[in-house]
């Protein structure tokens, strides 16, 4: 198996995470934890990478991180390698504590950098450790919200500077006690988490990094990067359904009647296109994401179930593969 891509540049910023070999624990105590968080201190000091967000769960950690010198790779093995001799020699024990490499998503910050920090600090409630994220020691929402001292290498400011000037910690609990919305809870359920998180546009810059110096690994992502846009998808599904593209984006009115081109495009815009749920929302006319993504849902069954639709997406998506 290939090794997992690696997009580095200046700036960058990712949610990095692995977990402990054969899911065995990497945080036994609290003496790897606090060594852990040492080494973030370190990277931050040695490498320059700036720590915005972290939660060490048992088994596995999440770091929220940005790169001002595109060195990710360099600061992520000094991590791995120094831990992990680090955590052995404490439990007199040899051998990797990691599954293998890290993963990283490189994430457009300025649409996702709020939320990403939401899915990592709620992540001891989603394991069931905790009702309160707060109530977690591991992880940097207490200092978010000022409960706990923050360590000089905790990079808060860009989070925070979100929600205003005055009264940012609690806005930021408030938007943590609502809960993931359905773009980052949809993200991060597929099996095979995708290199980046973004906008078409953010993409689009990624692919033309990527494009200056491809190589063989390269080449595979970008063409995991060049899913088509919502233009071009609604221009194919018209045209193998024969029909204006303004007709698939007119809401049907009417109980029961139906267009299967607009819900086609509909689905394929969530399926293959990876769109959000508020873009689709807003493009085909809903009033809310619930009834897109009830859209999207009703799709996925109906392709299943009738062969005839079936052959008619597989002919958008080839047409929509011709170069």
């Amino acid at each position: 198996m290939s090794r997992p891509l690696r997009i580095e540049y200046e700036g960058a910023w990712y949610h990095v995470m692995n977990r402990g070999a054969g899911r065995r624990q990497v945080f036994r105590g609290p003496a790897e934890g606090r060594l852990f968080l040492d080494l973030l201190g370190e990277l931050d000091e040695t490498f320059g990478v700036e720590t915005h967000a972290y939660c060490l769960l048992g088994n596995h950690y999440h770091l929220l991180l940005r790169t001002p010198r595109g060195n990710l790779g360099r600061a992520m093995r000094h991590l791995g390698g120094i831990f992990t001799q680090r955590a052995n020699r404490l439990a007199k024990r040899d051998g990797p504590l990691f599954r293998g490499r890290y993963k990283a998503v490189l994430i457009e910050a300025e649409a996702h950098l709020a939320a990403v920090g939401r899915y990592i600090h709620l992540n001891p409630v989603s394991a069931g450790l905790v009702r309160r994220p707060e109530a977690w020691r591991w992880s940097s929402y207490p200092a978010y919200l000022g409960r706990t001292a923050a360590p000089d290498w905790l990079h808060m400011a860009e989070t925070l500077a979100g929600f205003g000037t005055r009264g940012a910690r609690e806005r930021y609990r408030a938007f943590v006690a609502e809960g993931l919305d359905e773009e980052t809870a949809a993200f991060y359920r597929r099996g095979r988490l995708e290199p980046v998180l973004g906008g078409r546009a953010f993409r689009r810059k990624v692919e033309r990094r990527l494009a200056k110096a491809p190589a063989q690994s390269e080449a595979a992502l970008l063409r995991r990067l060049a899913v088509p846009g919502l233009v071009q998808i609604i221009a194919a599904t018209a045209a193998e359904f024969g029909q204006p593209r303004k007709s698939l984006l007119t809401p049907t009115r009417g109980r029961g009647q139906r267009n299967p081109a607009r819900d086609t495009a509909v689905g394929l815009a969530r399926t293959l296109g990876g769109q959000p749920l508020s873009a689709i929302a807003e493009t085909f006319g809903y009033g809310h994401t619930a009834g897109a993504s009830s859209a999207v849902g009703r799709f996925r069954r109906e392709v299943a179930d009738d062969p005839a639709l079936a052959r008619r997406v597989t002919r958008i998506r080839r047409a929509l593969e011709r170069p």
